[in-house]
């Protein structure tokens, strides 16, 4: 596991490593709502109130696999630190594993969490044969349960061949298709949303958002997406926002045109995409901006409820290389 000390020149190291933004029209996207080797889960939350569980389900009726999970914390712009927690479990043949996040102790109170299959080595394998889900629970009852499918991304690779070098997991087909571990990622992002009430600040919609180009336990250069957003009467906005390894945001404080009373009506619609962002002001070049693969999901928020969905994504390509502990 890496330290916190990590230096300018190592943070530059990071970078030349994950800056794998590119597209590629040949590789195929990952499909959703199908089973996959790698699950992404954009959202935990144990702060007081909260109880976030893990569902995850091995769909093949004769093989069982171990699964390893990575908790992952965001970092910020003060501090690039990604702290982060890995755990292990198997499941058998049809079997199924719910995991309370507060009782695998994660070194933070709200990020998102990855799960891939392994072999008994803790290297990852190709195994498309799992789906999960998140459930996040408030405990006092103000909201009722909200739950989502985890994001399952395939893997390219005959089933149960070893995937990766060294930890490294590679989406898509950059630098090197003979390394692609998993289907690549969509580039743009979609969906509709609900504006923030100003009069009733319950209602609204928040943005969560990951880095799946990521160095788990390590400082990791901040990530930049644009945001293009529509109102009813399809008038345009745009905004941008930028995070380290994971955010959860009320749209309101992206920018305040998705308060209803700037935006014009009370839903709209938006596109979100990564784009090239140097990790040091004024460093590039010769440093290379970073331009991570972004997933995420959107959060309705009402007086007694919540409801969580995963964004849409296009299939133009997007390479990304995740770097597990």
């Amino acid at each position: 596991m890496q330290g916190r000390n990590l230096t300018r020149n190592t943070v530059a190291v990071i970078v030349l490593s994950l800056a794998l933004g590119t597209t590629v029209a040949a590789q195929g996207v990952y499909r959703d709502l199908q089973p996959g080797s790698f699950l992404v889960f954009p959202a935990f939350d144990i702060t007081e109130d909260f109880i976030t569980q893990l569902r995850i389900t091995n769909t093949d009726p004769a093989t069982s696999v171990q699964i390893q999970l990575n908790f992952v914390c965001p970092g910020s712009k003060q501090d690039l630190f990604c702290d982060a927690l890995d755990r292990h479990l198997t499941l058998t043949p049809s079997g199924t594993a719910v995991i309370d996040v507060e009782s695998s102790h994660p070194p933070c109170h709200r990020g998102y969490v990855t799960a891939f299959a392994e072999n008994d080595l803790h290297q990852a394998i190709s195994f498309n044969a799992l789906i999960g889900s998140y459930h996040i629970t408030r405990t006092n009852r103000r909201y009722y349960d909200e739950a989502e499918q985890a994001i399952a991304i395939q893997s390219v690779k005959p089933f149960q061949e070893v995937l990766g070098t060294s930890g490294t997991l590679q989406f898509g087909a950059d630098p090197d298709p003979a390394t692609q571990d998993y289907a690549a990622l969509g580039t743009h992002l979609f969906t509709g949303f609900q504006a923030v009430d100003g009069r009733q600040e319950l209602y609204g919609s928040e943005l969560i958002l990951l880095s799946l180009s990521t160095i788990v336990g390590a400082d990791n250069p901040a990530s930049l997406v644009v945001i293009d957003f529509w109102n009813e009467d399809e008038v345009a906005f745009s905004a941008s926002w930028e995070f380290v390894c994971w955010t959860q945001v009320r749209v309101d404080a992206i920018d305040l045109n998705f308060l209803e009373s700037n935006l014009g009506t009370p839903y709209g619609s938006m596109t979100i995409m990564p784009v090239p962002n140097c990790p040091v002001p004024g460093g590039c070049p010769p440093l290379i901006p970073f331009e991570p693969a972004v997933l995420g999901a959107i959060r309705g928020l009402g007086l007694t409820s919540k409801s969580v969905r995963n964004l849409y994504h296009d299939d133009l390509p997007r390479s990304g290389l995740y770097i597990a502990r």
